[in-house]
């Protein structure tokens, strides 16, 4: 668990309220705790500093409550966070149905006592920090610290989800380190382990905040890369494989090089989530065939593109 002072923003424009819930917090605990009046503000916070929960109130002065929920639910960095909505009137039915099917964790209708309000945001904190360490614990890879392949289906669809409500492209690469097994045959399965840290260290580095990292399975890694197309996942690739090229091992009492293979190809609406990482894995197997220690680019992704 984190030790350090909780994060809280209050996205609310009454300020006296948000004042008078600060003071309250601080009774209790060393948050530390930003307030924001409006949205376009709240959303740069929001993203920039990536709070432990945010108190978002339903209206503001330029923008609607629930457009700002959506945005935090809708990107990889901010979906997890807890978001509590706060309503300064008698909202229907609906719009807490609402709210909550949108990722809210809870609905508040003020006025409320602040000791009450407290209470909800501890709650909202503690679910927060226990579901996210366990979360972490059951979907990490024990030896590269990477996400294991069980995060892959959940993390997939919300990413191609938001490629597609938003316009965005999404692209998937899949590498794998050129005769692995020859690699534990002559140095032993303790230095192979080294090899495969190695390159989950170089994938790390070069990775963007919004890409998804998978070790797929053995020697074999999968890359989810939102916002890039094939030329920037090419790119991405390929200084990857250059990176690990490059890269020196010693063993036993001599310096060795590896090389590793990737396949890449562009999402597009026609493909199941399925189709999309076996398209990847098709180029993977290309460049296999054409000799390894290359990248190759999907053909039918990449006619579709230039069409």
């Amino acid at each position: 668990m984190n030790l350090s002072p909780v994060k809280i923003l209050i996205i609310d424009s009454d300020s006296d309220f948000s004042e008078s819930l600060k003071e309250s917090l601080l009774q209790q605990d060393p948050y530390e705790i930003t307030m924001i009046r409006t949205g376009k503000e709240a959303i740069d916070q929001a993203f920039n500093e990536l709070p432990d929960v945010v108190l978002l109130a339903t209206h503001l002065p330029d923008m609607d409550g629930y457009s700002i929920l959506d945005l935090l639910k809708s990107a990889q960095t901010t979906h997890e966070i807890p978001v509590l909505l706060m309503s300064s009137e008698n909202a229907s039915t609906e719009r807490i149905v609402q709210g909550l099917e949108m990722g809210a964790v809870d609905y508040i209708i003020r006025p409320v006592h602040n000791a009450e309000f407290c209470a909800r945001i501890k709650v909202a904190i503690r679910n927060y920090r226990i579901q996210k360490s366990l979360r972490e614990k059951a979907v990490t890879d024990t030896l590269t610290g990477l996400y294991n392949r069980s995060i892959l289906e959940y993390r997939m669809q919300t990413e191609l989800k938001r490629s597609q409500r938003h316009g965005i492209p999404i692209s998937a690469v899949m590498l794998d380190i050129d005769h692995f097994k020859k690699i534990n045959d002559s140095f032993g399965h303790l230095f192979g382990d080294q090899v495969l840290k190695t390159l989950g260290e170089i994938l790390l580095r070069r990775a963007r905040t919004d890409d998804i990292i998978v070790r797929y399975g053995g020697e074999e890694f999968l890359l989810l890369l939102f916002g890039a197309d094939l030329q920037g996942s090419y790119a991405f690739a390929e200084r990857v494989r250059i990176d690990f090229q490059s890269k020196i091992f010693y063993v036993n009492g001599q310096t060795v090089h590896f090389t590793l293979s990737a396949g890449v190809a562009q999402f597009s609406a026609a493909m199941s989530s399925s189709q999309f990482i076996d398209t990847a894995d098709k180029a993977l197997y290309v460049a296999k065939n054409s000799g390894r220690n290359r990248v190759c680019v999907d053909e039918t992704t990449a006619q579709d593109q230039a069409s």
